[in-house]
């Protein structure tokens, strides 16, 4: 299997199968084994001064860094872009997917499950943003984490105006 290029242009489409489209793309990034061993490092260099074993605590940790040091820009203007987790490293820049794929890939590198959840934060205007939650193995429990508005609270999601979708 060819590793995804480090960033792309895609183009979507329109209707219902553009959202499991996207998800595939993310996933493709999430799931290589290169980019994990990119980001493996950094995460394990968040987490080093923590006790073993407190996982809401790494956890935390990685979503602030990602929500702090990465710096929210939009995609081209009608272009969906995607790019990887290290090149969202080296940039320190993307849009929500880009964050979220970056968040997911940090966590993951250290064993934590995620998964991507989109959601319609506009009335009337269709799924347009995408975060991560990501299970607390201690707890059971699935954690939002909406990484793409500064200073945004641990653990919230943003209202959404349709029924969230969620992909492992």
């Amino acid at each position: 299997m060819n590793p995804p290029s480090r960033s792309r242009l895609v183009s979507l489409g329109e209707g219902p199968q553009t959202v499991g489209r996207f998800i595939a793309e993310l996933q493709g990034f999430k799931r290589s084994p290169g980019e994990l061993a990119h980001v493996r490092a950094l995460a394990m260099e968040l987490v080093d001064d923590l006790p073993p074993n407190v996982e809401a605590q790494e956890i935390r940790r990685i979503f602030e860094h990602v929500r702090d040091a990465v710096r929210y820009t939009k995609d081209v203007r009608g272009v969906d872009t995607l790019q990887s987790p290290s090149v969202t490293l080296e940039t320190r820049q993307g849009d929500c997917d880009d964050k979220a794929l970056l968040l997911s890939a940090l966590l993951e590198s250290i064993g934590y499950a995620t998964r991507f959840v989109v959601a319609a934060t506009l009335p009337r205007g269709g799924y347009n943003h995408v975060y991560v939650e990501v299970l607390n193995p201690r707890t059971g429990r699935w954690i939002p984490l909406e990484s793409s508005i500064s200073s945004f609270p641990f653990g919230m999601a943003l209202r959404t105006f349709e029924p969230v979708r969620r992909f492992a």
